[in-house]
């Protein structure tokens, strides 16, 4: 029983010269800029709503971490972990 698996979210062929934090068709780095809208694993498994506690419980709400942008079950890496 897997508890979570990293997003199925391509990286940044070359680094952007933006200034714009946010990335949504890839990212760089751990991913923390990352805005998109993928919500699936590379396995294949839909990715947990932030705003719920099933099936694992997690720390991380929209309400308390409003500036990582967790919305819906979107791929997001608010704690920099290896990648999104």
């Amino acid at each position: 029983n897997t508890v979570w698996e990293y997003c199925d979210i391509k990286v940044c062929e070359t680094p952007r010269k933006s200034t714009v934090v946010g990335t949504s068709e890839c990212y760089e780095g751990r991913g923390a800029g990352y805005r998109g809208t993928v919500d699936m694993t590379p396995s294949g498994i839909m990715c947990q709503r932030w705003d719920s506690q099933y099936p694992h419980n997690h720390t991380f709400s929209p309400q308390a971490y409003p500036c990582k942008d967790l919305k819906e079950n979107y791929c997001r890496n608010p704690d920099g972990q290896e990648s999104p």
